[in-house]
């Protein structure tokens, strides 16, 4: 019989000339707990692995793969969408009624693991998400059902007034997740809302052990999270500032993105995790400070051009998110804006692409998203260290063929069938925003799907 030991990652600088990213190593190793040391991602292969097999097996919920070599090798280069939030900030309250009315979203760990299947990941990748589900999602879903019960409780004694305290009240969270899949397959996003940054810092902290990161780049991760709390801590709300939540962040999660996936798919394989904190929900509409969000992300002339332009807007387009990722190498930190509700949407948002000058939309696809009528949109701009990396425009509930048609303008696939079967099994009729995004790889338009 074939002996089945744990596999484990770690973190190994590439050893490309061009250094754009870091490669993950699953090594498997009886008994032991190390990090590699070296750029090679050769080891001497124990006899159980030389044989010429290949077998996954779960155990405690994370899947463990062993093949002939004893290792796998797969570039972790940030793909620069940072992350979209778990829920769309500054929703009328015809919409969150509107949505309210429906039941919730039906995804748990099995059937996340089900959806991303669909797009074909590679055994490195599904064994990333593996940890991922372990080390996350799954202590998100206990966590939910435990909410859950409260607001039950709570529903049915309104005789008791709700408590305000020094942070948000559970029953006013976003507790549902969003999954999110690009038009052809080949990206896949699970998005992990918590109930505070306390809750979140731990479950990074036990993801990151999990990963078998240097202590130095665990620290490194944490303290881009409490530099973002900082800055959350200083922003100013549009409403009443003695209220206990305006200096709390609203919403709190963490997310994982997959890329490159697919069988016919030239693009490189990737994985990335991060954080999102929102400072605008509901009836807290909260804005970032300029300088705490020029401090957060790192120095380029594209953050400084962004920046200025939603500041010299009339009226100001608020900042009321940040973004980063949490893997050491070539970390992304992004910044969300919400653009005017009394705007034309699509305008406002094809003027924040043009001042950036990045990416050249085709006239058909600039048609498609003027008649889009969306219910809403917001902005999120991803930067790297050399500067800009991504950015991305969100549709909140536009028309429905808005994402296919869009996908065809821009002559990219979209699977229609598989996606309509995601929405059906998820039982959410439509996506709750399209994304169309641009980076150095190309145009994206993806589907996001959450309660």
């Amino acid at each position: 019989s074939l002996s089945i030991q744990p596999a484990f990652c770690s973190m190994a600088e590439d050893g490309e000339a061009n250094n754009r990213g870091s490669r993950l190593s699953f090594e498997s190793q009886p008994q032991t707990l190390r990090a590699s040391s070296t750029t090679s991602l050769d080891t001497d292969p124990s006899p159980a692995n030389k044989q010429e097999v290949e077998k996954i097996t779960t155990s405690g919920g994370i899947f463990r793969s062993i093949r002939p070599d004893g290792r796998y090798g797969l570039s972790t280069r940030s793909v620069a969408n940072v992350m979209m939030g778990p829920m769309e900030a500054g929703l009328t309250d015809a919409i969150d009624r509107k949505a309210s009315a429906k039941p919730a979203m039906v995804l748990d760990d099995m059937m996340a693991l089900q959806l991303l299947k669909q797009c074909k990941p590679t055994e490195e990748q599904q064994d990333f998400y593996s940890i991922f589900e372990h080390e996350v999602f799954c202590p998100y879903l206990d966590w939910r059902k435990i909410i859950e019960k409260k607001n039950k409780r709570s529903s049915q004694d309104n005789s008791q007034p709700v408590e305000r305290t020094a942070k948000p009240n559970p029953a006013e969270m976003d507790i549902h997740p969003l999954v999110k899949f690009s038009s052809d397959l080949g990206q896949f996003e699970l998005v992990v809302p918590f109930l505070d940054v306390d809750q979140m810092k731990e479950v990074v902290k036990s993801f990151l052990n999990a990963l078998e990161l240097s202590q130095v780049d665990q620290l490194a991760g944490i303290d881009r999270i409490d530099r973002a709390i900082t800055v959350c801590k200083e922003s100013r709300t549009r409403g009443n500032k003695d209220d206990p939540h305006w200096n709390h962040p609203t919403s709190v999660s963490l997310w994982c993105r997959l890329g490159g996936m697919g069988q016919g798919s030239s693009a490189e394989a990737t994985v990335d995790v991060g954080f999102r904190l929102e400072v605008w929900k509901g009836e807290f509409r909260g804005q970032l400070e300029w300088s705490g969000v020029d401090l957060f992300l790192p120095p380029s002339e594209d953050k400084d051009d962004a920046l200025a332009f939603a500041m010299h807007e009339d009226p100001q387009i608020p900042v009321i998110a940040l973004t980063a990722s949490l893997l050491p190498n070539e970390p992304e930190a992004g910044m969300e804006f919400a653009l005017p509700s009394d705007s034309n949407v699509p305008v406002a948002g094809l003027l924040f692409f043009r001042s950036l000058h990045f990416g050249i939309l085709p006239d058909e696809a600039m048609k498609v998203l003027l008649s889009s009528r969306p219910w809403g949109g917001f902005v999120n701009v991803d930067f790297g260290p050399n500067g800009l990396r991504r950015l991305t425009f969100r549709l909140l509930r536009a028309e429905a063929k808005c994402a296919e048609n869009l996908a065809k303008a821009l002559e990219l696939e979209y699977h229609k069938r598989d996606l309509k079967a995601v929405g059906k099994r998820l039982t959410v009729d439509e996506p709750r925003f399209i994304e169309l995004a641009v980076e150095g790889g190309g145009w994206t338009v993806s589907l996001a799907y959450t309660r």
